[in-house]
């Protein structure tokens, strides 16, 4: 899956948020992802095997936003409305 956000804003912090976080305490963590940062964009390649990373921190944090990175996703990798 393939995501992209303008580097300045509350997105990138989010998911810049989610990446620093490493091995979590799970055991489970972003090896198989790529991640590039340009001045103006973040991009990221998150591996089919790590979605379900990236959903659960995203549920994790809880906000608003997040939540809506959720929905978006959930919809775009598994056609499914929540």
């Amino acid at each position: 899956m393939k995501i992209s956000t303008y580097a300045h804003s509350q997105d990138t912090e989010l998911f810049t948020k989610i990446i620093m976080l490493g091995i979590d305490s799970r055991l489970e963590g972003f090896t198989r992802s790529t991640f590039n940062k340009t001045k103006d964009r973040l991009y990221m390649v998150i591996h089919e095997d790590e979605i379900q990373i990236l959903l659960r921190r995203l549920e994790e944090i809880g906000t608003d936003e997040a939540d809506g990175w959720v929905q978006d996703i959930v919809l775009a990798q598994y056609g499914v409305e929540l």
